[in-house]
């Protein structure tokens, strides 16, 4: 089992099933009816049913002192970007052969990425940052360039470029500062949000790693939220490279922090063994309903005491970059 996994990808991936980690490294205390189910893959639990109203998500608790803002508002903590990828991190993405492109077609890709605004200044930054990647993502795009007439998709070459830095550098984020590292969920909350408005269908799609057409629109008409997500990506693997922290492992007392946070949000007992323990539920969820689960868990995590919450996001990050 993963631990956080619901991705982001943009993330995918890196919410809902992923926390079942914990059934093989951290005992949860658990009811008996609870105890004796099996953990199974929450990727059965997406439902093409029509969906259920849902009930307004309670207001949340006051932040404590150390709390980071509220996460569909506060603006990701990025470091300066700098050269420096000769700090290569322990997970590697591995490097896909690419055809001989020539300065012209790599010209073109260069092109479409400063036309596209929103994109162009974070894509400059990973550039700077970590050249080989923006290399990697231009040569890869050039490569498909078989006609004077074919047009470079910026989005396509910025997913890629996230991707690659997540892939290669991304367990350094693990290591950030409580700013740096909690951006990465704010920016993950409010994705969430903006998705659940647009379509729960396409929220559940992107809680599961989808790569549908449907999202892919989305995201090119959303190319301000797609950056702010890679900035905080950006921003704490710098932050992390800095500062090297280590926040150590979720303890069972903070998985009942997690739990006890769910419950009071409304979530029922099969829902959090859903979410805690990869349960399949049956019915499954409608999709606006798992959407909604899932934006709820982002907030408990968000107004976990700072440490607890710095512990799971670091694991989070780290497990994230190697999926």
């Amino acid at each position: 089992m993963n631990f956080l996994r619901i991705v982001l990808v943009v993330l995918a991936t890196f919410i809902l099933a992923a926390i079942g980690w914990r059934l093989a490294h951290v005992p949860r205390p658990t009811s008996p009816e609870v105890a004796s189910m099996p953990a199974t893959s929450l990727e059965s639990t997406v439902a093409p049913t029509p969906p259920a109203p849902i009930p307004p998500v309670p207001a949340q608790p006051a932040p404590t002192q150390q709390s980071a803002a509220t996460p569909d508002v506060s603006p990701p903590t990025s470091s300066p970007a700098q050269s420096a990828e000769t700090t290569a991190a322990p997970a590697t993405a591995p490097e896909p052969a690419i055809a001989a492109v020539s300065d012209a077609q790599r010209a073109r890709v260069e092109k479409a990425m400063q036309d596209a605004a929103d994109l162009a200044p974070t894509f400059d930054r990973i550039k700077n940052a970590f050249p080989a990647v923006a290399q990697r993502a231009v040569d890869g795009a050039a490569a498909k360039l078989k006609a004077d007439t074919d047009r470079p998709s910026p989005d396509d070459v910025f997913a890629n470029a996230v991707r690659d830095l997540r892939q290669s550098s991304g367990v350094l984020a693990a290591k950030a500062g409580p700013d740096a590292l909690g951006a990465i969920f704010d920016k993950q909350s409010a994705t969430l949000a903006e998705l659940s408005q647009t379509d729960p269908h396409l929220c559940a799609d992107y809680l599961y790693g989808g790569t549908s057409p449907a999202y892919a629109d989305f995201a090119s008409g959303h190319r301000a939220l797609v950056a702010q997500a890679a900035e905080a990506t950006l921003g704490a693997i710098l932050d992390g490279r800095k500062q090297q922290i280590d926040h150590g492992t979720p303890s069972p007392d903070d998985f009942k922090l997690v739990e006890d946070g769910l419950t009071a949000k409304g979530l029922s007992a099969d829902e959090i063994s859903a979410l805690l323990d990869g349960k399949s539920l049956d019915p499954p969820l409608p999709d606006d309903r798992l959407c909604w689960n899932a934006r709820t868990y982002l907030s408990v995590l968000h107004d976990l005491p700072l440490d607890p919450r710095l512990r799971v996001y670091g694991l989070a990050a780290e497990l994230l970059a190697r999926s």
